[in-house]
């Protein structure tokens, strides 16, 4: 994250540190590069994992300065977390659960507390 520059602002910041673990920063440079080249926007993810992907292209990788990488493999890697992380949100952000109810209309932790205790008893 410390080589990522200043100007690429969160979101951003995260999916591309994402990616830089996982083919390498240069590798991720290489695709700003791309997406700087065909008048997209470097700092945003969104256009960087499009590039990404090229760098596994030879007419791509030959133009830049690390070569050839498993982008796509990048991309999918930060896409996991990211449906990840939606998940874990989604998981926090649900409401509390209802008692479960039985047909007697008791809640079934009561019934299942008055039955222990009746066990006990035997």
């Amino acid at each position: 994250r410390t080589r990522i520059p200043a100007a690429i602002k969160e979101p951003d910041r995260t999916w591309l540190a994402l990616a830089a673990y996982n083919v390498g920063w240069g590798h991720v440079q290489d695709a700003r590069v791309l997406a700087r080249r065909y008048g997209k926007n470097p700092n945003r993810w969104q256009d960087v994992k499009r590039y990404l992907r090229l760098l596994q292209e030879k007419r791509h990788h030959d133009t830049v300065k690390h070569g050839f990488a498993r982008g796509g493999q990048s991309v999918a890697f930060v896409h996991r977390i990211r449906r990840y992380q939606d998940l874990l949100r989604w998981h926090n952000d649900l409401p509390p659960k209802k008692p479960l109810y039985s047909v007697s209309g008791l809640p079934l932790e009561q019934i299942t507390t008055d039955f222990g205790r009746a066990a006990s008893a035997l």
